[in-house]
Formats: C-alpha cells, structure tokens, sequence
C-alpha cells in the first residue's frame, strides 16, 4: 500500500480489473502457495514434514484475518471469516 500511495495504481492484468488493490495482495498471498499434490504426497508431509500442507498455509492464515474478510466482505460466521479466531501475536 506504500507503493500505491507513492507511484498509485497499477494497471490491472487481463481477468484481474474487477479486484482491488487489498484483495490482490491476499490473490498473491495465496497464489505463492498454490500446488497440485496427491494423496501419498500429501500424507507422507503431514507424516513426516514438519511444515503444515500448503492449503492449510493459506486457509488457515487467511480464515484468521479480520483484513481478509473485510476486503472480501466474507460475512461474519462463515467459512472464510468464522466467529472464533485464532490469534498469536
């Protein structure tokens, strides 16, 4: 946001002009920790990784984010914004 507040908005690419600015940085939050995985892949991480599958990367972090819901208007109590959040810090 420093950056848009410094240079302003960047053109949006093709598929993306109906997203804000916030929401993109929470689309390129995710996108980092996109995969394809299988089952014995995913099982033998969870077994044997100490980090968490990526999926619960982003769903986990992002399900705890007041920021999150607020910019994708996700109504309080659902899936993506649920009533209890965790918080660490």
């Amino acid at each position: 946001m420093n950056y848009v507040k410094k240079f302003g908005e960047e053109p949006k690419l093709p598929g993306f002009e109906n997203f804000t600015s916030y929401q993109l940085f929470f689309i390129a939050y995710g996108s980092i920790w996109c995969e394809s995985i299988s089952i014995e892949d995913l099982r033998l991480q969870v077994e044997y990784d100490e980090h968490c599958p990526n999926s619960i990367r982003v769903l986990g972090t992002l399900q705890n984010s007041e920021d999150f819901a607020k910019v994708f208007n996700c109504p309080r109590g659902s899936y993506m914004n649920p009533e209890r959040k965790c918080r660490i810090w």
